[in-house]
């Protein structure tokens, strides 16, 4: 009949400096062999067997009026002793039968109404050897055809 309550947390706005900050951060721990805690952002479930969609996570940089937007940064975390922290952008599981796909994962650059649009850029990490850069679609369960790797412009 009606939406489900809201939660919202906001920060302090200024005329005068810059604005207010949002940090959240799980806890830590010192004990060997265990990780700290976890931050997670999930969408509500849609149960409804009739177009029952869940909810999306969006992750947004401020707006800019007289500057640039504001950045979105994902970072693997870093570690002194080990190796640094993964990223994963990972598409959603169906689970609907033949005629349904999982989830695409879109990487684009920003649109410009009249200047260039933005570009996207795959960089592999620097160290004392490169990271490698690696395109492939794995084979597919019990046909194993791969899927195709695509190029084109305009």
């Amino acid at each position: 009949l009606g939406t489900a309550g809201n939660i919202s947390l906001a920060v302090g706005a200024t005329n005068t400096y810059h604005g207010g900050n949002m940090v959240l951060t799980a806890g830590a721990t010192s004990a060997d062999h265990h990780s700290g805690g976890l931050v997670r952002f999930n969408g509500g479930a849609g149960t409804s067997d009739f177009s029952g969609s869940g909810g999306a996570v969006v992750f947004s940089g401020g707006a800019g009026k007289g500057g640039a937007g504001g950045n979105v940064d994902f970072a693997g975390g870093t570690s002194t002793l080990h190796d640094g922290g993964h990223v994963y952008l990972t598409g959603g599981q169906s689970n609907g039968g033949m005629t349904h796909s999982g989830g695409n994962v879109e990487v684009r650059g920003g649109t410009a109404s009249t200047g260039t649009g933005g570009s996207v850029h795959l960089i592999s990490g620097e160290g004392a050897l490169s990271g490698v850069i690696l395109v492939e679609t794995p084979a597919a369960g019990e046909s194993g055809e791969r899927g195709g790797i695509f190029a084109g412009n305009g």
